[in-house]
């Protein structure tokens, strides 16, 4: 759905059991078949019952029972990680994000801490004091392997002159990939698996996600980047949060212990302070959006 578009008539066999304030067709059923269909977002918080109409479509008409749960989850995706990965390691690229760190910590309860490498790539698009908050987040997980690399100069040089937001993405994505296979080959033992904190909403808005009938809405570098999907088709990725959403990590994180600091953390996309710049990148750009961005972040909690 998207908010340009709008049901004008209904087809055969279907009526309408809901209209918006401007008399178009929020809902609809068919009057022969196990079909209902709602145009508005029920999964938000300004909806009016959405949960409880979610919860009648799933318990009421699709009869489907309430035996998932978060807990279970996370021992599932435990074991699993644990049967697919075997004896190898885990590389896991972390931003810093609470999509990575708590992959990060499931990771950690997965394997013994020597085996889980937790690569944190500084790329000069980060926010305020970011680096060092992330370090010691990374630690207090008890991750005993954690290369911080200092990427700047490489990420500022291929996006010189890269105004386009979508050719950002794919920019920062193949660089996170170059760097982090340059880092691998040289400092971390060879044979690992890529571990990355996507979510499923990340896979939607790429194109992906159930169905065939899915477009892209904006890339991911964790999703879209082509270097990423070469190691997709050569199955070395693993991705243990790609069927959450960003409240059931949020959630995810109090069963695994990563603590207040990581959940509370503001949303930060991969990309970083680069994507907040609508037009070419530079040191100095950089500089002011941060400022700015610490001015603003520091006013919210406050």
């Amino acid at each position: 759905m998207s908010h340009d578009d709008s049901v004008l008539k209904l087809g055969g066999g279907y009526e309408k059991i809901g209209i918006s304030r401007n008399g178009g067709v929020a809902a609809a059923r068919s009057r022969n078949r196990q079909f209902w269909g709602v145009q508005f977002h029920l999964e938000v918080s300004h909806c009016e019952y959405g949960l409880k109409l979610l919860e009648n479509f799933v318990c009421g008409i699709c009869r489907a029972g309430r035996e998932w749960s978060l807990e279970n989850f996370a021992e599932r995706e435990r074991l699993k990680l644990q049967e697919r990965v075997g004896d190898r390691n885990a590389l896991l690229l972390v931003s810093g994000g609470v999509d990575s760190t708590v992959a990060a910590a499931l990771l950690l309860k997965s394997f013994r801490a020597e085996r889980v490498w937790l690569v944190y790539i500084d790329t000069g698009l980060m926010r305020k004091d970011e680096s060092e908050e992330v370090a010691g987040i990374l630690r207090s997980l008890g991750a005993r392997n954690i290369l911080l690399v200092d990427a700047r100069e490489r990420f500022l040089e291929r996006l010189a002159g890269v105004a386009d937001t979508e050719e950002k993405w794919q920019v920062i994505g193949d660089v996170f990939i170059e760097v982090q296979s340059r880092e691998a080959q040289r400092r971390l033992p060879q044979d690992y698996y890529l571990a990355q904190g996507t979510l499923y909403t990340d896979v939607i808005e790429s194109g992906g996600g159930v169905g065939d009938k899915t477009h892209v809405i904006k890339s991911h570098h964790n999703v879209g980047a082509p270097l990423v999907q070469a190691k997709r088709r050569a199955g070395e990725i693993l991705e243990p949060l790609a069927s959450l959403y960003k409240d059931e990590v949020r959630k995810l994180e109090s069963i695994l212990g990563t603590g207040d600091d990581v959940i509370s953390r503001h949303p930060f996309p991969g990309p970083g302070l680069a994507v907040r710049i609508l037009s070419d990148v530079t040191e100095e750009k950089l500089r002011m959006l941060r400022e700015a961005d610490d001015i603003y972040a520091s006013e919210l909690k406050n």
